[in-house]
């Protein structure tokens, strides 16, 4: 998600079926730490704001299996199909590859029937009970109070005049990250001032490629704030004057300075975000402008600064070593992932069938040529088990292929993807299994696997690398928490997520898990600092926390819930794993001890943090917590 939301679909794009429920014993987790209090509250007080759907579930179930029934898609005997659906025409997952013009029909039939229940008259409703009720981390609380300076000036004085007061100062990016506190969690919005730097933008570059770059710079355009445009964009700026960074996250619409100060990355074992950063200048607690630069006598500021989540002052200015522009071509295909499928992948997803198939395990993949970049999507669904593949490489120089987008899925896609989505969980919620056989038939019909479903591209780096970019967060609205685990332990990982599904159908949801990698970096803090780490990022459709509105009772779903299984799951294994800054974190890595084991550097970063932040001003309570950030001494 990687800083980024994924969404990856061949042709049409639909990823749904679920079964959550809640675990019989309760996770582990909240019994020690209790953190889904907090989220209980902050999600409750929407339960009845969500609009009852003007048709009949029941009904509407019975008629999609009949058009499915009428429908000529044919029959396959794929393993992992559920014997009492092989009987039946509701078990034809098609997972051989079916004719288009099939597959294009049996889709129109679909969505037809959806209109003809009125489902899409439904989406307007939904999307604004959502806006109102909804507490995302793109939302700012007290919009009024959200202060946009245009000059380091104005910067150095909002922090000045907020230490003599006695606030607290925090920045709001593109706000990305997950979830809310992340961003604020001080309840009083007297006691603190929110700082945009939408206002300060922009990017000059010297013609050896150093550019610096303002922090409220975004990487690509944010649809989301209105400032925010292709043409004063990093990526176009840059790209236009012919050079280019390593690699971006799956979406591009972050600042500058948000997705360097939470150590997000994107998908590569060969090149990194954090390889083009060389300096940035900050604000620090006290008023105080300084230069970071990784060729300073000491430079173990830069190094702990690098990623610090706001908490060492606010980053105003980075300086990066850019390299020449350049093309990136690839290709997407799905296959079965269940063992025995028609269209096996050409990897060992879970690294124990290495006695009986030559194919390379997860870290062996990722380290091949051809994956220079790469990406993987995984849904284990019963019925439908498939892992879709996303690889590509820099064009060679000298080589100019013709350019072909890599294209996602269309905004009316979307919108169908999230009813039904939405619909498919509801149908298996807390674990109903009736519904596994027309879940996989849906979600077929944009996941395709086969030869003949796969997707070729070639393009700008910024408009390829970026594959989620097409998204619209608040159609498809999406959390996750980004699971950092060594090479060495993926394969013990994976099991350890089949174990899971299996003994605990509702950690399956209806959506799906990216396998991504990092490269190692530099900064203390990052998540692969000084080794590269191996992602699995599980991806939570956030309309799964809204109440049961298919089928009662009305129930609702918070994200941490569906996370904490994973968490206790590797815990109970042994495997060790950090998570995202970003994202969604366990309570469990909320103690010195851990801290100190994962960051090497851990104290010293909090030596330097004090001295840039004396009075704690950046301070918040969900930071205290997490980086076990004493209280001060007055």
């Amino acid at each position: 998600m990687q800083g980024s939301r994924a969404f990856s679909f061949t042709v049409c794009s639909v990823r749904s079926d679920a079964q959550r429920r809640a675990s019989s014993q309760g996770p582990r987790h909240v019994q020690e730490h209790e953190p889904l209090m907090p989220a209980i509250d902050r999600w409750s007080h929407h339960i009845m704001a969500y609009p009852q759907p003007p048709f009949s579930p029941g009904k509407l179930l019975a008629e999609l299996r009949s058009v499915i029934d009428a429908s000529a898609l044919p029959v396959s005997e794929a393993n992992g199909v559920d014997k009492s659906m092989k009987s039946s025409t509701h078990g034809r997952l098609a997972t051989c590859p079916t004719d288009d013009s099939i597959m294009e029909s049996l889709r129109d039939q679909v969505v037809e029937t959806l209109k003809s229940y009125d489902v899409f008259d439904w989406i307007p409703a939904l999307v604004s009970s959502r806006d109102t009720a909804h507490a995302t981390s793109g939302v700012n609380p007290f919009p009024n109070k959200l202060v946009k300076p245009r000059t380091l000036e104005d910067i150095q004085k909002v922090v000045k005049d907020a230490r003599r007061k006695g606030l607290k100062v925090r920045v709001i990016g593109a706000a990305h990250s997950s979830p809310p506190e992340i961003i604020l969690d001080i309840p009083d919005p007297d006691k603190v001032v929110l700082l945009s730097l939408t206002n300060y933008r922009g990017v000059t570059v010297d013609h050896k490629g150093f550019a610096t770059v303002k922090a409220g710079t975004n990487l690509g355009q944010d649809p989301g704030d209105p400032d925010s445009t292709l043409d004063n964009s990093f990526a176009k700026i840059v790209d236009d004057l012919g050079w280019a960074i390593p690699e971006t996250g799956g979406i591009i619409h972050q600042t500058v300075g948000g997705f360097l100060q939470t150590g997000s990355a994107g998908g590569s074992l060969v090149h990194g975000f954090h390889d083009a950063i060389v300096g940035f200048r900050l604000v620090t607690g006290t008023g105080e402008i300084k230069i970071l630069m990784e060729t300073d006598d000491d430079p173990s500021a830069f190094y702990a600064a690098g990623v610090s989540m706001g908490l060492y002052g606010i980053i105003t200015d980075v300086y990066m070593q850019l390299e020449p522009t350049y093309l990136v071509q690839g290709t997407q295909q799905a296959y079965d992932a269940v063992p025995g499928g028609s269209f096996p992948p050409p990897v060992d997803i879970f690294g124990d069938a290495k006695v009986t198939t030559p194919l390379p395990d997860l870290n062996q993949f990722f380290k091949l040529p051809q994956n220079e970049y790469c990406r993987m999507m995984w849904w284990p669904q019963p019925d439908f088990s498939r892992v879709q593949i996303w690889s590509a490489t820099r064009v060679p120089r000298g080589s100019t292929p013709p350019t072909k987008p890599y294209v996602e899925i269309t905004e009316t896609l979307q919108h169908i993807a999230k009813v039904i989505l939405a619909f498919l969980w509801q149908a298996t919620f807390n674990g109903r299994s009736e519904f596994n056989g027309l879940a996989a038939i849906l979600l077929n019909l944009f996941v395709p696997a086969g030869p003949d479903n796969s997707l070729t591209f070639s393009d700008k780096w910024y408009n390829v690398l970026p594959m989620d970019n097409s998204v619209d967060d608040l159609v498809l609205p999406t959390c996750f928490n980004e699971i950092w685990i060594d090479p060495e332990h993926v394969d013990a990982a994976m099991q350890v997520c089949r174990e899971l599904h299996i003994k605990d159908p509702g950690s399956i949801g209806n959506f799906f898990t990216e396998i991504y990698t990092a490269k190692e970096s530099k900064f203390w803090l990052s998540p692969s600092f000084s080794r590269p780490k191996i992602r699995l990022d599980v991806n939570f459709f956030q309309y799964d926390t809204e109440p049961g509105n298919f089928l009662p009772p009305w129930q609702f779903y918070p994200p941490e819930l569906f996370f904490v299984k994973y968490w206790n799951a590797l815990d109970q294994a042994g495997i060790p794993y950090t998570t995202h800054w970003g994202k969604y974190r366990p309570d469990s890595q909320c103690n010195v001890a851990y801290l100190r084991q994962q960051y090497p550097n851990y104290d010293k970063w909090m030596k330097l943090r004090e001295e840039m932040d004396p009075d704690q001003m950046f301070v918040t309570p969900y930071w205290r917590k997490h980086l076990q950030i004493p209280a001060r001494n007055c």
